[in-house]
């Protein structure tokens, strides 16, 4: 979409996104890295080859799988995700929305925007999570 006085591009999704935007979404992301690196550099994360593609795999799934039981399967509006980040519409993002529990299950933060924006900081393997949040949750 373009606006009619300046000629620019707007919106806020695909190739609708302004420079601002972008600009905006790569500081989130450059936090959002650090968040990750200091959390799992306490935690002592280490694993190599096989054994860590599998343990990856596994955390992905479990943590799909926790998202969609916390969020709830009727909730979901639209799934998308950014670099590191889970970026969700849901019908309500307050009531029955534990963020001990999601963070419990490895998310680095949780943002709520308006009523229906959610986004979950997960990092930068977020897409291998949001596919499969989105076979778990079905067609929208």
């Amino acid at each position: 979409m373009n606006d009619k006085t300046t000629g620019q591009r707007t919106g806020t999704s695909g190739d609708d996104m302004n420079v601002s935007q972008a600009t905006m979404i790569q500081a989130e992301n450059q936090v959002d890295l650090q968040i990750i690196a200091q959390t799992q550099a306490q935690a002592g994360v280490k694993l190599k080859g096989k054994a860590k593609q599998t343990e990856l795999a596994n955390k992905y799934q479990q943590m799909a799988q926790t998202i969609v039981d916390i969020v709830g399967k009727d909730n979901f509006k639209i799934i998308e995700n950014c670099a590191t980040r889970l970026r969700l519409i849901v019908k309500d993002n307050k009531t029955n929305i534990d963020d001990a529990k999601l963070k419990a299950a490895g998310i680095f933060g949780i943002i709520r925007i308006g009523n229906e924006g959610l986004q979950l900081v997960i990092g930068t393997n977020v897409e291998h999570v949001a596919n499969r949040v989105r076979d778990l949750v079905g067609p929208l």
